[in-house]
């Protein structure tokens, strides 16, 4: 059970999190049950979603979709975009370097797919975005496009996981070369 201290915080990190949203649908449904917490109802649901944070495992980053640190949404993407921008760049990638984002036809992929390649491109990566082209779109692409190019490519994917609507799942592969 849950403090009337734990819950003040939760509600803070709801907020401010709510705050930092720009999906309007995640952001109302965080509102709602901040609402509903508020009004004294069961804190366990808003728990479970500020409950940690995604991390990447063998499989990617995946979880699901809905708002709070512990789902797949949005804000999830940019910051983990913006994570793999400055691996990249901690990792030697230089300024220019390409970044292929392949996205599938499921829920929110090209919102996610964007929200992506604007990070990128604002890191200073050369970010493809190369629009609907399947589950294996940026590992495809990465070869198609790296054979041929000087310097390292990475890929992203961002797909629906199979297993279980609404679970994301997002993964990167970083391929180098010597031409």
């Amino acid at each position: 059970s849950m403090t009337t201290s734990d819950v003040a915080t939760l509600l803070d990190r709801a907020r401010a999190w709510a705050d930092d949203d720009p999906d309007d649908q995640t952001r109302a449904r965080l509102l709602q049950l901040i609402a509903e917490v508020e009004a004294g109802g069961d804190p366990a649901d808003l728990a479970d979603r500020f409950d940690g944070t995604l991390e990447f495992g063998t499989a990617g980053l995946r979880g699901a979709l809905g708002p709070g640190s512990n789902r797949m949404n949005r804000v999830v993407v940019l910051r983990a975009a913006a994570g793999l921008a400055a691996y990249l760049r901690d990792t030697g990638s230089l300024s220019g370097a390409s970044v292929v984002i392949g996205y599938d036809a499921r829920y929110n992929s090209d919102v996610f797919a964007r929200d992506t390649a604007e990070v990128m491109t604002v890191a200073g990566f050369n970010a493809l975005h190369l629009g609907l082209l399947g589950a294996l779109a940026g590992l495809a692409a990465v070869w198609a496009f790296g054979f041929g190019n000087d310097s390292s490519m990475t890929g992203l994917r961002l797909v629906l996981s199979r297993e279980a609507f609404p679970y994301w799942t997002i993964m990167h592969v970083t391929v180098s070369w010597i031409p």
